[in-house]
């Protein structure tokens, strides 16, 4: 694996700011496996230590819930409904899996009627055109710079792209996210 795809992975998991000493990828039983050797010191040990014991008193602290109880979609019904979707409603979500993750396009409970109840309208509106200076614009990975790579504001690893905020494009990139 690429040092660019192991450093985004560690900020994936939120190591980006410790000092890691060894990253190594390899695959195991024909599964991707991902090692990242962080030192430890005292005050880390501490702080693991009573995160477990945070931990063990909110296990016991809340109920188990059954969730064989609640009813999920198959896969392919969500894939169906996220290709049904228009180009707008897919660009809410940005991936298929953040369309899984956010229950995809369910339907929202009607209101409750009563006092202080919330009246639900949908009004059917035109898109807006894009502006030309966007606030963010998807760069292909070898298009952008370590620092874009850095602080950009989302990452699609298997498209190879990256989500850059209109003020961190150079002008080349400007024009030509216009176009």
């Amino acid at each position: 694996m690429s040092a660019a795809f192991l450093d985004a992975a560690a900020s994936y998991f939120g190591l980006a700011d410790t000092s890691i000493r060894k990253k190594e990828c390899f695959t195991d039983s024909g599964e991707l496996v991902m090692v990242f050797e962080i030192p430890l010191s005292i005050d880390d040990i501490e702080g693991i230590t009573q995160r477990m014991k945070v931990m063990r008193e909110e296990s016991v602290a809340e109920p188990e819930i059954d969730l064989s109880a609640v009813p999920y979609p198959a896969p392919e019904e969500m894939r169906q409904a996220y290709n049904a979707l228009s180009p707008a409603e897919k660009s809410r979500y940005g991936s298929f899996a953040r369309f899984m993750a956010m229950g995809g396009d369910a339907e929202q409970a009607p209101p409750t009627e009563g006092a202080g109840a919330r009246q639900v309208v949908h009004l059917d509106t035109p898109e807006e055109p894009e502006p030309t200076n966007m606030d963010a614009v998807w760069v292909n990975d070898e298009e952008c710079s370590p620092a874009q790579r850095q602080f950009a504001s989302d990452s699609d690893f298997i498209l190879r792209r990256h989500l850059i905020q209109w003020a961190m494009l150079t002008d080349e990139q400007k024009q030509k996210a216009k176009l």
